[in-house]
């Protein structure tokens, strides 16, 4: 590194940590926002009033987006913003899915809407499925969050619309004498060299200086679980369940971390991994809400699913206040989490074919800062 070089990077860090520049950030990106979302009383969507939008006939008992729908209409909606994404993806020759699911409201619904849609038509057997393979996986996440039946409930799910079902615990990925990164590429730690595979899990995310850091490791260990075994079942997709409502929490969160660089392969519709990997979010224009109201007019019962902040202090992590704040102002614009998540999809990447990615979080880093750091 250049002479000066060590100063300049800590002096970069260090006012890329502050709190008040994270602060700043967050408020500039939202007031942004803000002047970009429409008041639902300003422009009001009534095509026929008392009457459902799409079919004009019956009575809405849905309102969503400033649009009133009867329940089949919207049964019918949520199912074709899902089938409408397969048109834009570029799915790779015989595809292998396998399908991320947390037992979640959103991955429930993935799960279903997945279903019928790789279903074959009775009226037209000779039309096959497009994803003829769909394996899902649940990530078994019990040694930090404590409830080992969700695997099972998520099994015994998948078994019912006759799907493979696969499970994998956060703990494989400390399974040896390190954490495996690449093939033949490893961390070794002396301190955990005699530890159990759980133990190192906990003891790894003990480390962390604050909780948010501790979501963004459990968040990494989650993926690189979903990978590893993606490659392990020799699966080329990987669907995850991520809905609008998350994405725009990511957006924001992401940014106020540092990693907004990120955000064009964390909250696009497809991307590809520097290894060749498909993942796609069929759900990135369904609203947390809409999902709910799908289920439930579905019948679909998903199993609680709690996160390392359940029960804390909406202040204890970035992701928390982002939720907090975001979803305080979606109760009162609407159009909130849809003008963040359009925002965050017209940032273009700037990874090429020649980026290294991260041995460890399979991200890319900032440009900049990368050169900055070899030189």
């Amino acid at each position: 590194m250049k002479d000066g070089g060590p100063g300049r990077f800590e002096q970069f860090s260090q006012t890329f940590r502050c709190a008040t520049f994270q602060i700043a950030v967050t408020l500039f990106l939202l007031n942004c926002i803000y002047h970009d979302v429409e008041s639902p009383a300003q422009h009001p969507r009534v095509l026929q009033k008392g009457k459902c939008a799409k079919c004009k006939t019956a009575e809405p008992t849905v309102l969503t987006r400033n649009i009133s729908y009867c329940q089949p209409c919207f049964v019918n909606s949520i199912d074709y913003r899902f089938r409408t994404h397969f048109l834009k993806i570029k799915v790779p020759e015989a595809p292998r899915v396998l399908l991320a699911v947390s037992g979640g409201a959103s991955s429930r619904c993935l799960l279903e809407l997945f279903a019928n849609f790789s279903r074959i038509d009775p009226n037209q057997p000779q039309r096959l499925s497009q994803f003829p393979s769909i394996t899902v996986c649940h990530v078994d996440q019990s040694a930090i969050l404590a409830n080992p039946q969700l695997a099972n409930d998520v099994e015994e799910l998948a078994k019912s619309h006759g799907f493979e079902f696969t499970r994998v615990g956060l703990d494989s990925l400390f399974q040896g004498q390190s954490l495996h990164l690449q093939k033949g590429e490893y961390v070794k730690s002396d301190e955990t060299l005699n530890m159990e595979a759980v133990e190192r899990l906990q003891y790894s995310l003990q480390q962390c200086a604050s909780m948010s850091a501790q979501e963004d490791l459990f968040s990494i260990y989650t993926m690189r679980c979903l990978f590893e075994e993606a490659k392990r079942l020799d699966c080329n997709v990987l669907a995850l369940g991520d809905n609008a409502t998350h994405l725009a929490l990511r957006a924001i969160s992401q940014t106020s971390k540092g990693r907004g660089w990120n955000l064009p392969g964390e909250v696009a519709l497809s991307t590809v991994t520097s290894f060749g990997m498909h993942v796609m979010r069929p759900l990135k224009d369904h609203l947390a809400k809409e999902i709910e109201m799908f289920n439930d007019f579905q019948g679909l019962v998903s199993f609680p699913h709690h996160d390392l902040t359940a029960g804390m202090d909406k202040k204890t992590s970035i992701n928390s206040m982002t939720a907090d704040f975001i979803l305080g102002l979606q109760d009162e614009l609407p159009s909130t989490v849809s003008t963040i998540s359009r925002t965050a999809f017209k940032i273009p990447s700037l990874v090429t074919s020649t980026t290294p990615s991260c041995l460890f979080c399979l991200g890319y880093p900032f440009p900049r800062l990368f050169h900055l750091i070899l030189s």
